[in-house]
């Protein structure tokens, strides 16, 4: 490879742009140096559909001119010969391109119109697969392509491939920072739900433990209330029975029918009375002291010596 060219790839191959994942500014890299390279005025980016059936030109350098994703497209139906040549996955090579086999197909609809003479199509592949052509199209008399320009090309072709190599980590760097963008948006999502649930569940806790305790003082005071209940029920009926001995021996007695033992007999009912009266308020007093005595407050009524100084 001459000098020049082997310059002109070295510093495609050392451009920043091939390797920063924008395919647009590295084709035009490419293209502008294959046609300063190879001394012509027309070069195209040309890349398959996916099921190989269709060709279109991603971009094309005419003169001055530059165009992105041009509507030329190329079925194989209308040029079965020029892609089964490019089915073999080599470079197209030709000279006269009207008369090449593989490229005369285009003689009256692209290569008289255009004035192009000579073509030169070098395969693009990406990690082993062919994905399409940049396509070195030369004006005026035809020219013979020599070795150093197919490897030129080729070479180019290459560079074109790694390019899209780059714009491909980026795409997946773009889509990696969407998806972790997303997850911990997810996650933030999830986290604020877990904190609701863990509030909501301390407020229930807090609200069933004072349920406990206000069922625990309810069963207390329940408790409290049948043991001092019973001691006063016995007074209360106690004391019922003495008013109503009482009266019985007012009657008596305003009847002039109070004898010694009636009177005797009421005496011992009042004794008796008034004692199971005594012992059940005495229970139900000591009662309300233990009960007092259990709390957080303790009294007590018992009489205490201190020094008052």
């Amino acid at each position: 490879m001459s000098k020049s060219l082997y310059d002109i790839l070295l510093d495609v191959s050392k451009s920043s742009m091939i390797d920063d994942g924008d395919l647009n500014a590295a084709g035009l890299l490419i293209l502008t140096a294959a046609t300063h390279g190879l001394q012509i005025n027309r070069a195209g980016i040309w890349l398959f559909s996916e099921d190989k059936q269709t060709i279109c030109g991603k971009m094309l350098i005419d003169g001055d001119d530059c165009k992105l994703d041009t509507d030329l497209c190329l079925l194989r139906q209308d040029f079965p010969r020029y892609f089964d040549t490019l089915d073999t996955e080599r470079a197209v090579v030709a000279n006269n391109a009207c008369e090449d086999e593989s490229t005369r197909e285009f003689s009256e609809s692209y290569l008289i119109p255009l004035g192009i003479t000579s073509m030169l199509d070098a395969p693009i592949r990406h990690r082993g697969v062919m994905l399409g052509i940049i396509c070195c199209e030369h004006q005026g008399e035809m020219r013979e392509w020599n070795n150093e320009e197919v490897a030129f090309a080729s070479a180019l072709a290459d560079t074109y491939g790694r390019a899209i190599s780059a714009a491909q980590r980026n795409d997946y760097e773009q889509q990696l920072k969407e998806i972790n963008e997303q997850l911990e948006q997810k996650i933030n999502d999830r986290t604020n739900v877990l904190q609701d649930a863990l509030r909501n569940l301390n407020h229930t806790q807090a609200k069933l433990i004072e349920s406990e305790k206000l069922a625990s003082i309810g069963r207390l005071v329940s408790g409290l209330a049948h043991e001092i209940n019973t001691p006063l029920g016995i007074a209360v009926t106690s004391s019922s029975h003495c008013l109503s001995e009482l009266k019985r021996v007012q009657t008596l007695y305003q009847n002039e029918a109070l004898n010694e033992a009636e009177f005797a007999q009421f005496l011992t009912e009042l004794d008796d009375g008034l004692g199971l009266i005594n012992n059940n308020l005495n229970r139900a007093s000591t009662l309300v002291q233990n009960f007092k005595l259990s709390g957080s407050i303790h009294s007590s009524n018992e009489e205490e010596q201190f020094e008052l100084r």
